[in-house]
């Protein structure tokens, strides 16, 4: 979740973005998808997102980055995967404990592997 549609729309938050703080309840096996855009619009990780009217405004079109890889740790597990230009979401699956406090820490690079921004959504679910 991001309650600033102005930095997502803009690539803002720094090249890694901030985790977010976890609280395992259930361990078991997770599948954990990545995003740069809210899963409902559809687009692709590195694609630009179209100006959108409002009911009063309008919100300005979001930035397209060059995103070609993806980085997640959580829990001791730091995972990388590298996407491709129709890619919506990297996905990963991890193994966790139940009772688990730790971060989960999500960001997107570029080819050469610069980090380039946060990844804006994180989708889990128990598997």
């Amino acid at each position: 979740y991001c309650d600033n549609v102005n930095s997502v729309l803009s690539g803002a938050g720094g090249p890694q973005g901030g985790p977010w703080s976890v609280l395992v309840e259930r361990g078991g096996n997770y599948e954990i998808a990545l995003r740069r855009w809210p899963a409902h619009t559809d687009l692709p990780l590195n694609a630009a997102c179209p100006e959108k009217q409002m009911t009063v405004a309008s919100l300005p079109a979001g930035k397209a980055l060059p995103i070609a890889r993806a980085r997640l740790t959580i829990a001791g597990h730091d995972l990388s995967a590298k996407t491709a230009d129709t890619d919506k979401a990297a996905v990963f699956r991890v193994s966790l404990k139940s009772g688990t406090k730790t971060q989960l820490h999500a960001w997107f690079q570029d080819a050469a592997g610069t980090d380039l921004c946060g990844a804006y959504y994180a989708y889990v679910r128990r598997l």
